[in-house]
C-alpha cells in the first residue's frame, strides 16, 4: 500500500507504453508541461497536434500519480448542476459552461477512438443512487435540468435501481442514469495519451522533478535534478494533489486527500449475474460516497471514502468486504480481494476544478475533487486552446484568481473530522427518513 504504482491492478494489467527519455543539460523550447498525468498530457497532445514544440516533465513517469491510480469512471458534469452554473456565472457563461461540462466524456471517448488507445473503453452509462429522500430530490432536480439541455438521462425508481446495480431494493430509494458516463483502464488511457503526444512530436522526460521556476526576461526557466534546465515561453503546471511550492500559494489552494481502491479477484458466474449485471459504473449520493464498477475482466472495483474508508493493507480489504456485503448482500459475501492501493486526490474549497494564470505565460490546471479523468482531459485541452491563442473570455471554463485556502494548515485534520461527521449525518438522515 505504498505510493508505488506497481501496487495497483492497473499497473499489473497495463499494456500501454510511454516513450520517455532522461533530461540532461539545457533545453530551449516553446512550451513545458510539468506533470505527466491526464491534464498535462492532454494539453501536450493538443499543442503538439497544433504544431507547437512541447516537452512534458514528470517527477516519476507518465501516469504515476492519480491519473494511473483512479477507479476508471469517466463521468460527465461538475459537482454543481446547470442552474447553479447559470446563477454563479451568469446566463451566457453558465450555459456555455454547462454545455462544456456535459460534453467532457465525449472528449475522452473521442480521444480514445481518434488515437487508437487500447484502454478497455466502454460507455454503458453512470448510475448515481440516492440513499435518502433529500438525495433523491437532488437527483430529480439534476435530471430535470440536464433533460432540459438534451442530455440522455432518466430517473430510476427503487426497483429499477436495484435491478441495475444488483443491490437490495431497500438500500437505495432510486437513482438517475446518465448515458454519457462510462469506464476506461485509467493507466492505459494515460499512457495512450503520452504515446499519441510523442507521435505528434512532444518529448516526454521521466525522473525530472521541477525544482525551481523563475523568470528570465519574457521567458521562464525550469531547473530539474541532475542539472537539467528548460527555457520556455509558456509553462503548464499540472501537478494536482502532488503540487509543491513551485508556484507560490498554489499548494495552499487545494487540500490533498488520500483515496484508496480495492479490486477483487474475477467474480464467478453467479456473482456476475447478480452484481452490476448491465455493466454500469455507479456511485451513490451519500456525503461519504461509495463508487463501484466492474473491470474489463469481471472484477469488482470499489472506491470512494464510504467504500474503502481510506484504509490500507488488510484493513482496506476488511472495509471492502463490509461494503460489498452492504451493497450486494449474499452475492457480496464471497468476494475475494486481490489488489489494494492508494494515492492522493486534490480537493478545492468550492468543489470545482481551477484554471489559473498567476503570471503571463504561466498556466495552472488542477483540483478535480475525485472526478479527474474526464475533467482533467477537458481542462488540459482548455489550457492548450489558451496557449494556442484563445483569449480567457473564449474559454468554456473560466480562468480564476489563485486564492489560498484560509487556515490551510488545519484543513487536512479538519477533513478527517468532517468525514466522520458527514458519515453520521448520512446515517441519521436515513433513520429519520429525510
Amino acid at each position: 500500500m505504498s505510493e508505488a504504482a506497481g501496487e495497483s491492478f492497473w499497473a499489473a494489467t497495463a499494456t500501454g507504453h510511454a516513450p520517455t527519455e532522461r533530461l540532461e543539460g539545457h533545453l530551449d523550447t516553446d512550451i513545458a508541461v510539468i506533470g505527466g498525468g491526464v491534464t498535462g498530457l492532454c494539453a501536450a497532445l493538443h499543442l503538439a497536434e497544433a504544431g507547437r514544440e512541447v516537452v512534458v516533465i514528470d517527477a516519476e513517469a507518465p501516469g504515476w500519480g492519480a491519473s494511473g491510480r483512479a477507479g476508471g469512471e469517466v463521468l460527465p458534469g461538475l459537482k454543481i448542476d446547470p442552474e447553479t452554473m447559470v446563477s454563479r456565472f451568469g446566463e451566457m457563461e453558465g450555459e456555455r459552461l454547462a454545455e462544456w461540462a456535459g460534453g467532457i466524456t465525449d472528449l475522452v471517448f473521442s480521444l480514445v477512438e481518434r488515437h487508437g488507445i487500447d484502454c478497455h473503453a466502454r460507455r454503458t452509462g453512470w448510475v448515481q443512487a440516492a440513499y435518502t429522500k433529500g438525495e433523491m430530490k437532488t437527483l430529480e432536480a439534476r435530471c430535470r435540468q440536464w433533460q432540459a439541455r438534451g442530455a440522455p438521462v432518466k430517473l430510476l425508481d427503487r426497483e429499477e435501481t436495484a435491478r441495475c446495480l444488483g443491490t437490495p431494493p431497500e438500500l437505495y430509494l432510486g437513482a438517475w442514469l446518465d448515458g454519457r458516463g462510462g469506464a476506461i483502464h485509467p493507466l492505459d488511457y494515460t499512457l495512450g495519451l503520452a504515446a499519441a503526444a510523442a507521435r505528434h512530436g512532444a518529448r516526454l522526460f521521466r525522473k525530472a522533478p521541477a525544482r525551481t521556476l523563475t523568470h528570465e526576461g519574457s521567458a521562464w526557466r525550469i531547473t530539474t535534478d541532475n542539472g537539467g534546465s528548460i527555457k520556455v515561453r509558456h509553462v503548464v503546471v499540472a501537478t494536482n494533489a502532488y503540487t509543491g511550492d513551485l508556484v507560490p500559494g498554489l499548494s495552499r489552494s487545494i487540500v490533498p486527500m488520500r483515496a484508496s481502491q480495492a479490486v477483487s479477484a474475477p467474480l464467478d458466474a453467479a456473482q456476475r449475474e447478480a452484481i452490476l449485471p448491465a455493466g454500469h459504473v455507479a456511485s451513490d449520493r451519500r456525503r461519504v460516497l461509495i463508487s463501484f464498477r466492474l473491470s474489463h475482466d469481471g472484477r469488482l472495483i470499489l472506491g470512494g471514502p464510504g467504500g474503502t474508508g481510506q484504509a490500507k493493507g488488510e484493513a482496506l480489504f476488511a472495509k471492502a468486504s463490509e461494503t460489498a456485503v452492504e451493497l450486494f448482500g449474499a452475492a457480496g459475501e464471497g468476494v475475494r480481494w486481490a489488489y489494494g492501493w492508494s494515492g492522493q486526490i486534490a480537493l478545492t474549497r468550492d468543489f470545482l476544478p481551477h484554471l489559473h494564470e498567476p503570471e503571463t505565460g504561466l498556466h495552472v490546471a488542477l483540483g478535480y475533487n475525485g472526478r479527474g479523468l474526464a475533467l482533467a482531459s477537458a481542462l488540459g485541452k482548455e489550457v492548450a486552446d489558451r496557449i494556442a491563442g484563445g483569449s480567457p473570455e473564449a474559454l468554456a471554463f473560466p480562468v480564476s484568481r489563485l486564492k489560498p485556502i484560509p487556515l490551510h494548515a488545519a484543513s487536512e485534520p479538519a477533513l478527517a473530522v468532517g468525514q466522520r461527521v458527514m458519515g453520521l449525518l448520512d446515517q441519521m438522515e436515513r433513520r429519520l427518513g429525510i
